[in-house]
């Protein structure tokens, strides 16, 4: 999950005297989920992460606004005592739209206000909510709907400025005449919608009570028609399953490299469902297909029939055949930089 979003890094919030919540037993073994942790780690340090780093991690054109200012807000003026509901709301938008097979970035308050929205090409603002936004940020969030551009809130953003302070009307207020939950607006080239509870609850439904995916009810699909039917937005790979059964949602991540494409696939741990599923995987395009874990070539293919489970799968999208890898060197010494010349031969461009 970390290698797929884009992090460097895993770590374990306990680690204290042996037990099970330690990851190793009283004879200083690995408990078998630490040891599928370690294995795991193993194969992403052999060349996994070193491919995947310096690729782009494609994002769909979909942003989420992530406000400090409205997180802070929520503990002064919510009324739940955990002071959780900006939180959760966050949660029920990114795990939607991953449930969607797409991805987004997160956009910082400045990041809007120094109009990343259009320089980035976004075409989708979700605002999950963000009761506190600036005058800048309205600027730039009202230029981007103007433009074309589908903004998506569960409550009515801009309720307070960006200091936190309560403002009436809201500074987004004119781009939703219409705020019943669900109603479309059009303004200028762009819509906006306020979702309301459509989502709520959603980041966070198969967790509680290891209730697992059907407790989400399918209710991703909201999300999904507003973004395919208003923004033109549909995964560019997709996850079937084989025959009538339904199946727990897939997360799919895409990195992009000169002409690479890597296509990764992964079920989350809380949706409390390890069986392998026989599902279908639609690939953006035909090309030449490698199991990356398994190292294997798979053919010149844009669909493959395989079992979806808990382990994380990911595929090279090439558009030629590996034949051969070289590596040479000239000599070798652990003082100094060694100069090591890498050679590809390839059947294609």
């Amino acid at each position: 999950y970390s290698l797929f979003h884009g992090l460097s890094s895993t770590w374990m919030w306990t680690m204290g005297a042996p037990g099970p919540l330690s990851g190793y037993a009283p004879d200083l073994t690995n408990l078998p989920f630490f040891e599928a942790s370690r294995q795991s780690l193993r194969q992403i340090n052999s060349g996994i992460f070193a491919l995947l780093r310096n690729a782009r991690r494609a994002n769909d054109g979909i942003a989420i606004h992530y406000s400090e200012a409205s997180r802070i807000a929520d503990s002064l003026f919510s009324d739940d005592k955990r002071c959780t509901a900006w939180m959760e709301s966050l949660a029920d938008f990114n795990h939607a739209v991953e449930d969607c097979g797409l991805q987004y970035q997160y956009l910082a308050y400045e990041q809007i206000e120094q109009d990343e929205l259009r320089k980035g090409a976004y075409r989708v603002l979700l605002m999950p909510h963000s009761r506190a936004v600036s005058d800048r940020e309205a600027a730039a969030i009202r230029r981007f709907v103007d433009d074309g551009g589908l903004l998506i809130a569960d409550i009515m953003p801009g309720v307070l400025n960006g200091h936190g302070s309560r403002q009436e009307p809201s500074a987004l207020a004119d781009l939703f005449p219409l705020s019943e939950p669900g109603s479309v607006n059009s303004v200028g080239k762009g819509k906006t919608v306020l979702l309301g509870d459509a989502l709520s609850g959603y980041g966070y439904a198969a967790f509680r009570n290891m209730q697992g995916w059907k407790r989400l009810q399918g209710r991703s699909r909201v999300l999904a028609d507003l973004l395919r039917t208003h923004a033109g937005i549909v995964p560019q790979a997709t996850v079937s399953p084989r025959g009538e059964d339904e199946m727990p949602p897939t997360e799919i991540t895409r990195f992009e490299v000169a002409d690479a494409q890597f296509i990764g696939l992964l079920r989350k741990h809380y949706y409390y469902d390890n069986a392998p599923y026989p599902a279908t995987v639609h690939f953006p395009a035909r090309r030449h297909t490698y199991d990356v874990r398994a190292g294997r070539y798979l053919g010149y293919i844009d669909s493959l029939d395989t079992d979806i489970s808990y382990e994380a799968q990911l595929y090279a999208c090439l558009p030629y055949v590996v034949r051969s890898l070289t590596v040479n060197a000239d000599s070798a010494d652990r003082a100094a930089p060694t100069e090591v010349r890498v050679s590809l031969q390839t059947d294609g461009p």
